[in-house]
């Protein structure tokens, strides 16, 4: 009886150990899912500022009122950052403006030095 019991528990505790192991199996696959989902987020979001950076240029290219070719254009989560060096106040304020004009672009903050 006392071999029964034993072999019994042996059994059980086997059982839970290959349980324990699955579920530890299982729940790193989740982590992997949801950092590789992360990673895609993040490449997502990285080449949206890409897109949002090169339309910024652009609009800085085309901006009859904009002669300095010194602006720097950094984008992170939609939030632009210009920094350079334009040759008046007015030139300052039409790079804001134009960079704000573009689609996608959140907020534009201003590190521009006139010179």
């Amino acid at each position: 009886m006392l071999a029964t019991a034993v072999r019994v528990a042996g059994a059980a505790l086997a059982g839970l150990a290959i349980t324990g192991l699955a579920l530890a199996a299982d729940s790193s696959v989740q982590k992997k899912d949801r950092s590789g989902a992360s990673a895609t987020a993040r490449a997502d979001a990285d080449v949206e500022d890409s897109v949002i950076t090169a339309k910024v240029k652009a609009a800085l290219l085309r901006a009859p009122e904009l002669r300095s070719r010194d602006v720097e254009v950094d984008t992170d989560h939609g939030r632009v950052m210009l920094t350079g060096v334009v040759r008046t106040q007015a030139e300052r304020e039409h790079a804001l403006k134009a960079a704000a004009a573009v689609d996608g672009v959140m907020d534009v903050k201003d590190a521009l030095v006139v010179r």
